[in-house]
């Protein structure tokens, strides 16, 4: 799931509410498990994401990424709408291993985006998923065939 929670919900030593992103010197994470108490456990967390906007918790719909061509020799397109001007990450995944092939940071105009992708000659044919994340949008993962032949 999806979990935000903004600064101002946190006090201070002296019970002051609210915090400044320059009040934050690390980040502790800690979970509970369903009896109320603390293990220690080995965990992957992924798509933790820190930002100076104000976090606005709201049904946002799914928004479809095209990826063109497809199958494609290692260069495509992915092509997408956003509402609003932000950094999006587009990862490539190879499906058999989890592995991330490529990570692409870009900042998008509202409206309709264009990203090129060029992933290197280290990157097998296979399959994989195309994955597009930002703060203000959730986009739906699209399947890659990758076949260099």
């Amino acid at each position: 799931g999806e979990y935000a929670i903004s600064l101002n919900e946190f006090k201070d030593a002296q019970g002051k509410a609210g915090l400044q992103a320059t009040d934050v010197l690390g980040v502790n994470i800690a979970l509970q498990n369903t009896r109320g108490s603390f293990s220690n456990i080995t965990a992957t967390i992924s798509n933790l994401r820190f930002t100076k906007q104000e976090v606005v918790q709201e049904a946002t719909a799914v928004k479809t990424v095209n990826i063109y061509p497809n199958p494609s020799k290692g260069i495509f397109t992915a092509s997408f709408t956003s509402e609003v001007e932000e950094t999006v990450v587009l990862r490539v995944i190879e499906v058999g291993s989890g592995r991330i092939v490529k990570t692409i940071f870009a900042a998008t105009k509202k409206g309709v985006n264009l990203l090129p992708v060029n992933l290197d000659n280290k990157v097998s044919n296979g399959i994989y998923t195309v994955t597009l994340q930002s703060d203000h949008t959730n986009y739906q993962p699209q399947r890659l065939m990758i076949s260099r032949n």
